[in-house]
């Protein structure tokens, strides 16, 4: 997931991929996105980031994104870090992102 809601889940260059399915119609027709996913790879790298490097499923859509640590929102100011699991702080999350996130630490809500 891209900073600016860009979603890209179907294909990875170099693997075979029997096609999108459904997911791009649902990424691009539906009225609100939330993506699930854990925060990093199996190598430790971000999954969320300033811009997409894999073929899009749909540019803009994400509206929320619940991953192992965080919820984020995508919103008009970027991402917006709005939920953060219980033993997990706002710097390791910052840590764990490429894209730029913002938060409220007086809204800031624990899971």
């Amino acid at each position: 997931v891209a900073e600016n809601g860009d979603l890209a889940n179907w294909s990875i260059p170099g693997k075979f991929s029997p096609g999108a399915g459904g997911a791009v119609e649902l990424a691009q027709k539906s009225r609100k996105v939330g993506v699930i996913m854990t925060h990093v790879d199996k190598y430790g790298q971000p999954k969320i980031k300033k811009q997409c490097s894999l073929p899009l499923t749909a540019c803009g859509c994400v509206d929320r994104i619940y991953t192992d640590l965080a919820v984020i929102d995508v919103n008009e100011r970027g991402l917006e870090l709005i939920a953060l699991r219980d033993e997990v702080s706002p710097d390791e999350v910052f840590e764990a992102t490429e894209a730029s996130l913002h938060y409220d630490a007086t809204n800031l809500e624990r899971f």
